[in-house]
This record gives structure tokens, sequence and C-alpha cells, in this order.
């Protein structure tokens, strides 16, 4: 089982690797599913980097069908995506916010891409259609918010009713 005094918590949904080599199992996912499920938010993150100052920041991430992944792109980096359990939608736009391409994302044995590289300057989002979504991301450090932009035509974060309406309407046109 997943020994969480391995783990620095910084926060209810943020953990980071206090000590190298470490593994995880199936057993693993369904504790940090488990520790979502108490977090409001309902995700998790486990960061395998040493701070938000390292060069790479690899992480593992646990969000459920409810989490909001707000379009956004990353001015100065690029990121991958590998998804170990649960689908989504990954969801490529342009700078107006019209759907460039969605592509249908699983895990490997799911049939579907369940790798994804997303440019730097590419406005993007994830929808959620598993309960649980858990993937591994890896991007570019140090950590810096001012690198993230999130999409002026995306709906307020606060309004549930104008996000699934979004999220409803959003298709390649």
């Amino acid at each position: 089982m997943l020994d969480l005094s391995n783990y620095k918590i910084v926060s209810n949904e943020v953990y980071y690797l206090k000590n190298k080599p470490t593994n995880l199992n199936k057993a693993d996912i369904k504790k940090l599913i488990d520790l979502a499920k108490k977090n409001q938010s309902k995700k998790i993150r486990l960061c395998f980097h040493d701070s938000i100052n390292s060069n790479v920041h690899e992480m593992l991430i646990v969000h459920s069908k409810s989490t909001y992944v707000k379009p956004h792109k990353h001015l100065n980096k690029e990121e991958t995506m590998m998804i170990l359990e649960g689908n989504a939608d990954y969801i490529i736009f342009d700078n107006t916010g019209k759907v460039k391409k969605i592509i249908e994302m699983g895990n490997y044995e799911s049939g579907k891409s369940f790798y994804q590289i997303i440019p730097k300057q590419t406005f993007h989002m994830i929808v959620i259609k598993s309960d649980w979504l858990v993937f591994k991301e890896v991007t570019q450090g140090p950590f810096n918010a001012k690198d993230t932009v999130f999409a002026p035509w995306r709906p307020d974060d606060k309004n549930i009713q104008l996000i699934n309406e979004y999220i409803k309407k959003i298709k390649v046109k």
C-alpha cells in the first residue's frame, strides 16, 4: 500500500516524494483515489520531482469526473500526458476558442490514445469521461504561474451550469 510517510504533504492535494527510489502498484492508485475522494476538489497529485524549482516536473495526477480542467496554454514549455486509468477527451483549441481536435484517450488496453504531447503555446483542456482519471504528466520546470495562460473565452470557474453547457457544446467545427 502507498506509504505516505515517504511523501511531504504540501496540501491535501499535493504530495512530494521524499526518498527515492519508489514504486507504485494498482493498490497505490486505489489509495490515491480514496484520498482524492476526501478532498473537496476531488483531486490529488504525487510529485516525483523535488520542488517547484526542479528542471523537470513529473507527477501522477488523479482527477474526478467533476474536475474542470480549464482551457489553457503554457507559454514556454510543452507537456506530456499518459493515461494509466480512466477515459477522457483531450481537446485542442485555436487561439479564438475554435476546437481544432478532440482526441479520445484511455489507458493502453483501451485501444485509444494513451499518450499525448502538447506543444507550448497550444490551448488545450481535458474532459474526463470516467468516474476517475489517473494520469502521469511531465513538463519543464521550474513552475511559474505566469507561464500558464487561461483562455479568455472559457466559462467562469465558479459557474457549474455554464461549465457543463460549454462542455456539452464542444465539438470539432
